[in-house]
């Protein structure tokens, strides 16, 4: 499989899957009934964890990167 094809495969399969979540959590609103105040605690609170990953990916990143470099520096 080449890489336009799976680019596009990903591309589609991602899409549906936020679509699925965004319906679920829909539904679970209009299920609960939430306050304002009870909406904005749990954004702040999705938007804290999506920045703790992402830190953690960049510095996962740095590391590994560090390691490959001097993997090379040595051969």
């Amino acid at each position: 499989m080449n890489n336009k094809l799976k680019a596009a495969a990903f591309v589609a399969l991602y899409t549906a899957g936020m679509v699925a979540v965004i319906i679920a959590i829909n539904l679970l609103l209009i299920y609960l009934n939430p306050t304002l105040e009870q909406m904005g605690v749990t954004f702040a609170g999705v938007l804290l964890a999506f920045a703790m990953k992402m830190m953690y990916d960049m510095r996962l990143g740095q590391l590994e990167s560090r390691d490959r470099l001097k993997e090379l520096n040595k051969s």
